[in-house]
């Protein structure tokens, strides 16, 4: 029997205010999941209608479950945070050592390909974390998560103390935007720049590295915009 229930319709904070049909919550899902792949390589202006169509739904069903743009991107935002926390849930699950927990969560992370510094999302994935609560912290327990993996791959010696969860999270952002490289190569580039990360990361005999770790609470703090500030 297929399922019941009525479909939920979107409220300005992102939410649903009832249950989902299984063909809505499939039909929610596609939106969202096309509106990050849209949002990310075509930037937070990008057509609403073009997100429907890529979708497969009609733009009546794209504005019922999200009435605005700023809805869409907080449900983007969200979806994010939530699937980079199973992520780092399901590396620490699978046991082993902390090392190996956090090697599983950075290929998943890789693969993912969603940087969190530099992407077309970014700037207003920063308006929306101080406009809503749910979102912050969504946030939270992901950087929750992410500092512990860090901390406890420290605390058995193998990764290097000089290093912070927000100096991975700036790497990482860096190595899932789009390279430039010949065609033939780009889609190893990816995976070679992520096994340099993680040999540079083991504690070993190597640079000292310049300032201080970056934190995730680094992360939350006003970033600098290149050149500000210098003499023209």
């Amino acid at each position: 029997m297929g399922a019941t229930g009525e479909a939920a319709t979107g409220t300005p904070d992102g939410t649903e205010s009832g249950p989902l049909r299984a063909d809505a919550r499939r039909n929610r899902e596609r939106i969202v999941a096309t509106a990050r792949e849209v949002f990310m390589t075509q930037g937070v202006d990008a057509s609403m209608d073009e997100i429907a169509r890529r979708a497969g739904v009609g733009k009546g069903t794209l504005y019922r479950r999200f009435p605005d743009r700023t809805v869409l991107l907080e449900a983007v935002a969200l979806d994010i945070y939530e699937r980079l926390t199973a992520m780092a849930q399901q590396a620490m699950a699978e046991g082993g050592s902390a090392w190996s927990s956090l090697n599983r969560f950075l290929r998943e992370w890789a693969e993912f390909r969603f940087g969190l510094a530099n992407s077309p999302l970014c700037h207003p994935m920063r308006d929306a974390l101080r406009a809503n609560q749910q979102l912050r912290d969504a946030r939270d327990v992901w950087i929750g998560l992410f500092e512990r993996m860090v901390g406890d791959a420290q605390d058995d010696g193998v990764l290097r103390r000089d290093v912070g969860c927000g100096d991975i999270v700036m790497f990482m952002d860096r190595l899932v935007q789009e390279t430039g490289a010949p065609a033939d190569v780009a889609d190893s580039v990816p995976a070679r720049l992520l096994e340099l990360l993680l040999d540079a990361l083991r504690v070993q005999p190597g640079s000292v590295l310049p300032g201080r770790a970056i934190t995730g609470a680094d992360l939350n703090r006003p970033v600098s915009v290149p050149g500000a500030g210098r003499p023209g």
